[in-house]
């Protein structure tokens, strides 16, 4: 079966500098994982950096499934219920604006405490 046009671009494609050290992160990953032996993670390092397009380095990634990206969380929730309403980010939830007293700009006194 022919390969997408799209594909076939991709993979004629210069690698960067970034992308052979993203890639040769991914494989550490997956030896980490279990699915490459420690010779056959040297291996595909050393091809990885030696890698020319972006073709080259999926050539690498044979029978490796994709990564996916770490779960990831912020470490703290301005929205949280248990965070002061002063810090809160504004909109719903957030910070109300101060209210206006009339009386302060008139110089007269007020009865409310603002």
């Amino acid at each position: 079966m022919d390969q997408d046009p799209g594909d076939q671009r991709r993979a004629s494609l210069r690698a960067s500098d970034a992308d052979r050290e993203r890639f040769v992160e991914a494989l550490s990953q997956h030896h980490a994982d279990g699915r490459l032996t420690t010779e056959e993670l040297a291996e595909r390092t050393d091809r990885g950096y030696a890698a020319r397009t972006l073709g080259d380095l999926d050539a690498l990634a044979t029978g490796l499934p994709a990564l996916q990206p770490p779960a990831w969380a912020p470490a703290w929730d301005p929205s949280a219920d248990d965070v002061p309403r002063r810090m809160r980010p504004p909109g719903p939830g957030g910070p109300r604006p101060r209210p206006t007293c009339s009386a302060r700009s008139s110089g007269t006194a007020c009865s409310a405490s603002c």
